[in-house]
């Protein structure tokens, strides 16, 4: 992508969320009451929902012609948000690259093992995003293609590189070295 390219995705990233702070957060039972009066018709509910989530909804009628109803919602927003919000629910791999966790971390990840063949485990992953106390976020993919060394040392051997984040991620911000109880 070139120079321009970013600049004009970093504007636009820039420019949603200064638009989306100044929108007013929905809780569970708002959006639930919203959905409810939505299926029932109201207009201004489904207006609010749209809006609340960083989108449009625009209307443009035309006596005795008819009415155009539009909305837009930031797409790859949303994607990106479902798919992190499934990865932060996961409750696989509790000893990958999870396992290795200081405390204050926290992490969104997806494991995936594949089958054993001659003697071989044949693909055995962890990629997952880890949050840092300080907000700072790491992406982190761990994938092992084949190998025939034990489960624990596999399991050691995600748990090193998050610590390995960890420990960087102290030494620059010079926090000092508070490890997760094994």
């Amino acid at each position: 992508m070139s120079t321009s390219g970013q600049d004009r995705n970093e504007d636009a990233l820039k420019a949603y969320f200064a638009k989306i702070k100044t929108i007013a957060l929905l809780d569970a039972a708002e959006e639930q009451e919203l959905a409810r009066r939505i299926r029932s018709g109201d207009a201004d509910a489904r207006r609010r929902l749209v809006e609340a989530m960083g989108g449009s909804l625009d209307v443009d009628s035309e006596p005795e012609v008819g009415s155009l109803f539009s909305f837009g919602l930031p797409m790859a927003d949303l994607v990106q948000e479902g798919a992190v919000g499934l990865m932060q629910a996961a409750r696989t791999g509790p000893r990958r690259l999870k396992g290795g966790l200081p405390d204050g971390w926290s992490i969104a990840h997806k494991t995936g093992t594949g089958q054993d063949f001659q003697g071989y485990s044949v693909g055995i992953n962890d990629v997952g995003l880890l949050t840092a106390p300080d907000g700072h976020i790491y992406a982190v993919a761990v994938m092992m293609r084949r190998t025939r060394k034990p489960v624990p040392e596999r399991l050691a051997f995600m748990q090193s590189v998050t610590r390995a984040v960890a420990d960087q991620w102290r030494a620059d911000a010079g926090t000092p070295d508070v490890r997760a109880a094994d």
